[in-house]
């Protein structure tokens, strides 16, 4: 009895063996995965690792300041190789006079290369916008007066009015012609410049009528006339052609600097 007792709890230690094992071996094959249910970490804490990305756009939105070009600062102009004092009050809409008194320049026929002009009550970057009709100031000149009566500086048919477009041909009148039609100045006057250093203008003639006038003569294929020259009413002073405009001659009347509408002085046709 006692071998037979011996031989039963053999058996059932062989039998717990088999269990125990067989129970190992599920909770293998069927163990759960490893979950991490630990609160996300604190970004702005700067528990994770820096955002560089952030960094470079953040930097690329911060503004940048360059320094001004002398020519940006106070609407100043350094005067380059063929600058008049003239040209220079036609390219802001200013007053020679007025020009010159701001810069203290004492003889408005001196002027040097390099130098450096304050424009006065103007930025470089102006240009004409184009407005109505029924809403363009009357000009002063009005009350002042031509200094004679005007003619018209070559015939044809006009091509554009004044303030009609934006951009530096809305400060006069376009009169279409004929490639290598004579220009004849509209008063007598003086030729105060004659040449290419306007951008816009091409070869251009400035001619100055009196103390408050002057009348501009642009995009033409020559000029005949040159700076300190003496011209009569009606006498050639150039030839119609310029680059890109070989049909159409841009006239201006100034009144002090400003631009304002020829056809108030010119005949009517």
């Amino acid at each position: 009895m006692r071998e037979l007792s011996n031989l039963r709890l053999l058996f059932l230690l062989i039998s717990l063996a088999i269990i125990v094992a067989l129970h190992g071996c599920g909770t293998t094959k069927s163990s759960a995965p490893i979950r991490d249910y630990s609160p996300a970490p604190d970004v702005s804490s700067g528990a994770t690792k820096p955002d560089n990305k952030r960094k470079v756009k953040h930097s690329d939105t911060k503004e940048v300041k360059r320094p001004l070009a002398s020519d940006e600062q106070s609407a100043g102009y350094r005067v380059k190789q063929g600058d008049t004092l003239y040209s220079i009050s036609i390219q802001f809409g200013v007053d020679y006079k007025e020009l010159a008194r701001f810069n203290g320049v004492d003889d408005t026929n001196v002027i040097h290369v390099g130098q450096l002009l304050k424009i006065p009550k103007v930025s470089a970057q102006s240009q004409v916008e184009a407005i109505p009709a029924d809403r363009v100031e009357k000009p002063v000149a009005e009350s002042i007066g031509p200094p004679s009566s005007w003619r018209w500086p070559t015939s044809g048919s006009l091509d554009y009015r004044f303030m009609e477009r934006v951009s530096e041909r809305g400060k006069g009148i376009g009169i279409r012609v004929s490639k290598e039609t004579p220009v004849y100045a509209a008063a007598p006057g003086k030729v105060v410049y004659s040449g290419s250093g306007l951008r816009g203008y091409g070869k251009l003639l400035i001619i100055k009528h009196d103390e408050d006038f002057l009348s501009v003569y642009a995009h033409n294929s020559q000029l005949l006339s040159s700076e300190g020259q003496f011209i009569a009413q009606g006498q050639q002073v150039a030839i119609v052609g310029g680059e890109g405009y070989s049909d159409t001659l841009h006239f201006e009347v100034r009144l002090k600097g400003k631009p304002i509408d020829p056809l108030r002085y010119l005949p009517k046709r």
